[in-house]
């Protein structure tokens, strides 16, 4: 892991953010992650800014890990790119998968010296977490990933991701009205059909059938 460096030299009362992004960007997307930083300062905390070539999911964890021992400590992290993920499985061999960055939220259970007691097992070591100790995120985590969507789409992967944080950083910088006029507008995907977010939006367009997501 290379690190890109931490973006202004105090701690903001917010807490301590880490952007992790896959170096197969460079250069395109630097300008768009230093004003993303720079955004993030503004609003009281503190960045790590992690350039990260072909990194497996544990180094990652492992990263965040020593970011929130430190004085510093960590509250969230940011993954940019085509970074990895963990698979987690209903019971072992079970063949019902799906991918889980709860992973990199939930950083272990602390051991009494100090260290880290690890909470998640591939108890028949076949690549995928089947079993894990319940215990509360330390972190929260986002993934900002569009490669998949190559070549339906016709921009390339660091034009998406430019083109996000553009949006994001006009987001933060301008007025709700200046965005959207007097209405909070959402899209919601939700796979279980529960309806638990419209009630943040005063327009929610809501895809929960099988056949639309």
């Amino acid at each position: 892991l290379q690190a890109g460096g931490v973006h202004q030299a105090f701690i903001g009362h917010e807490g301590r953010i880490a952007v992790f992004v896959a170096t197969s960007l460079l250069p395109e997307v630097i300008d768009a992650i230093d004003t993303y930083a720079d955004d993030l300062v503004d609003e009281g905390h503190r960045v790590v800014v992690v350039w990260v070539t072909n990194p497996r999911a544990t180094d990652l964890r492992e990263f965040c890990r020593d970011l929130y021992d430190e004085p510093a400590s960590l509250t969230g992290t940011v993954f940019v790119g085509a970074l990895p993920w963990v698979v987690m499985e209903s019971e072992p061999s079970s063949g019902s998968d799906w991918p889980s960055d709860l992973y990199f939220m939930d950083l272990g259970i602390r051991a009494p010296d100090g260290g880290w007691i690890e909470t998640w097992q591939d108890t028949d070591s076949n690549g995928k977490f089947d079993a894990r100790v319940r215990s509360a995120p330390e972190i929260w985590m986002s993934r900002i990933k569009c490669d998949n969507l190559l070549p339906e789409i016709t921009l390339s992967e660091a034009q998406v991701i430019n083109a996000y944080f553009a949006r994001n950083h006009a987001a933060r910088t301008s007025t709700t009205s200046e965005l959207f006029g007097n209405t909070q507008r959402g899209l919601v995907y939700e796979y279980d059909g529960s309806k638990s977010i419209p009630w943040l939006y005063d327009m929610a367009s809501m895809l929960n059938a099988a056949e639309e997501v």
